[in-house]
């Protein structure tokens, strides 16, 4: 195996503006913390032109290598697959960022519910894969605590090849394509009445014991009127997020503004932070407070957030030690830029025999946007949910040869492919939740998305 060659960047450039050097590069990732630095917005990585690319797609997992050469099984799982591409790379420098190379990319939420046996909804129109990741041996590493920036490659040719795309980077940034302006012309999977008939639909399932909650969502569509670039600078600029992402995923690009982490993995210790609970800010102090204090007040989403919790608890103790599994923040409050949200932080140890993917299989998808139960909440969005949700959802991930990983769910998202632009919201639906206040919530949660069109349009 070869050893990093790393290389300090100075002056330390903005990941924005290296991001934007790689521009024309195959499956180009941006790890993100654009949001108020802290503990989950401490690093930020950049990367692009992996060695191979892994795809699943209705059980058919396909490698490409970067020879053009495909792989192809049928049946096989593409997590494990995963794990022995990982099993070959070279492990990491514990001095610098966390992610120095490995696998990048999305696990869609019908990947999960597949390993569930959960038939996915009908129509299927966007065709895509349900899981992309790349095996990267070149990133672009920030520590924002410190304000320094590395590239770390495993060849010197590959250092000198992604050195001299930063030499472009003024010229890029200043000539991405921005496309025509015009209306978006926005349009949803569902009418409002469509909407609350789903609602009291998940209402009776629960009066019948079928359920205490489920995660009910509408898809947007819109036009995309410019450079997929430029809509993610925007959004991060209406809502700078601790686990936004940008990602080129052949012919769908990925823009993320999450606010939520799903697992984080370093030393075989696993966190994950749910958040279940929900209210606009507003731009009034008097007004906006009221608003935080009323939902940390609401019995209504502290129950279920309590539900959620559970759920998560759960999915850890399938591979954690027994016992270690632990609620360490419990329904805390955290404001971003358009709503508050209640969020809980929850860890445990992984047991010896098992790592990063195995937790992934156990947990995929999250608890906080499926229901509880789990498994009967996600048969029941399979039945009503009018379309798939694809990447939103799902989850945007690294992980590395020394077993560590990050990921984030997949929420406050565009999803692009060719001139169309998809973006999805969703809620909690307990047995008094009521339609109306349901779909405002959706519109509430999507707030950023529809000012970052609003911003490009």
């Amino acid at each position: 195996m070869n050893r990093a060659v790393v290389h300090e960047l100075s002056p330390t450039l903005a990941p924005t503006d290296v991001c934007a050097a790689l521009s024309g590069l195959p499956y180009r990732i941006f790890f993100d913390s654009a949001g108020p630095r802290g503990k989950y917005a401490r690093y930020s990585f950049v990367a692009a032109d992996p060695l191979r690319v892994i795809t699943s797609r209705a059980g058919m997992v396909e490698i490409l290598g970067s020879d053009g050469r495909r792989e192809t099984a049928a049946g096989s799982n593409a997590l494990i697959a995963m794990r022995a591409l990982l099993e070959d790379s070279p492990p990491g420098n514990a001095d610098l960022p966390p992610f120095q190379g490995g696998l990048a990319g999305y696990i869609g939420y019908e990947f999960g519910a597949a390993l569930e046996h959960i038939e996915a909804a009908a129509k299927d129109d966007l065709e895509i894969p349900d899981l992309c990741f790349g095996l990267y041996d070149s990133v672009f590493a920030w520590d924002h605590s410190t304000t320094k920036a590395w590239l770390i490659s495993y060849t010197e040719e590959r250092r000198s090849f992604f050195l001299d795309r930063l030499k472009l980077t003024s010229e890029i940034s200043n000539s991405s394509a921005r496309g025509k302006r015009g209306s978006p012309g926005i349009t949803s999977s569902l009418t409002r009445e469509r909407y609350r008939s789903a609602i009291n639909s998940i209402r009776e399932y629960i009066s019948a014991g079928d359920i205490f909650q489920a995660n009910y969502a509408q898809r947007f569509q819109a036009s995309l009127e410019v450079d997929a670039w430029q809509l993610y600078l925007a959004l991060r600029d209406k809502n700078p997020a601790p686990f936004a992402c940008y990602f080129e995923a052949g012919d769908v690009t990925v823009m993320s503004a999450s606010p939520e982490r799903f697992i984080h993995v370093s030393a075989n210790r696993a966190e994950t932070r749910p958040i279940k609970g929900t209210r606009p800010r507003s731009d009034s102090l008097v007004s906006d407070r009221e608003s935080s204090a009323e939902l940390m007040a609401s019995a209504k989403d502290n129950a279920e957030h309590v539900m959620i919790v559970d759920v998560l608890r759960n999915d850890f103790s399938r591979v954690c030690v027994p016992g270690s599994v632990k609620v360490t923040e419990l329904a805390e409050l955290e404001s971003h830029p358009t709503v508050h949200h209640l969020v809980s932080t929850i860890t445990g140890d992984l047991r010896n025999d098992c790592d990063p993917i195995d937790l992934l299989l156990a947990a995929i998808p999250g608890g906080s946007i499926t229901g509880a139960p789990k498994i009967r909440a996600m048969e029941i969005i399979a039945e009503l949910e009018p379309v798939r949700r694809d990447v939103y959802c799902g989850c945007l991930a690294y992980l590395t040869p020394d077993g560590s990983m990050d990921s984030s769910i997949v929420i406050r998202t565009f999803l692009a492919k060719g001139n169309n632009l998809y973006f999805s919201a969703g809620g909690g639906i307990v047995a008094d939740s009521d339609p109306d206040m349901e779909f405002e919530e959706t519109l509430h949660k999507a707030a950023a998305l529809f000012a970052a069109l609003g911003a490009v349009s």
